[in-house]
């Protein structure tokens, strides 16, 4: 990766500036950006991650939902990473109504079943939070 390191200015207009730049139709660019956008939720501070999570749960919820498999992997990894998951968990309530639509959809017809177990996988996990 091409790596976010510490001082990386952490502020949410950082983050905004970055779901501005999405790209659409480029799945490795996609692929890339959710990386980095992993990298740097490992870092963020429980208050900066309350300001950007209407804005980046949604763009989840499409790269999620994406055609191209492994922009919707990369995106469902998210829910392997612990800290990521303590900020799920923490605001729940905010991100299970974004994100569970795509969800469900995918679970009911999305072609790759590598991507429906790892969809089955995050529903449990909001329905074990709530």
């Amino acid at each position: 990766s091409s790596g976010i390191n510490a001082e990386w200015p952490l502020r949410p207009g950082t983050i905004l500036g970055l779901l501005k730049l999405w790209p659409k139709t480029n799945s490795a660019k996609e692929v890339m950006l959710l990386g980095e956008f992993e990298e740097v939720l490992d870092i963020i501070e429980p208050a900066q991650f309350k300001k950007v999570i209407v804005p980046l749960f949604k763009m989840l919820a499409k790269a999620v939902s994406s055609p191209q498999f492994q922009v919707a992997e990369r995106a469902l990894y998210f829910w392997n990473n612990e800290y990521v998951m303590s900020l799920i968990e923490e605001h729940c309530r905010i991100i299970m109504p974004i994100m569970f639509p795509a969800l469900y959809l995918i679970s009911k017809d999305h072609w790759n079943q590598t991507i429906v177990a790892l969809v089955y996988n995050v529903m449990k996990t909001f329905m074990e939070m709530n």
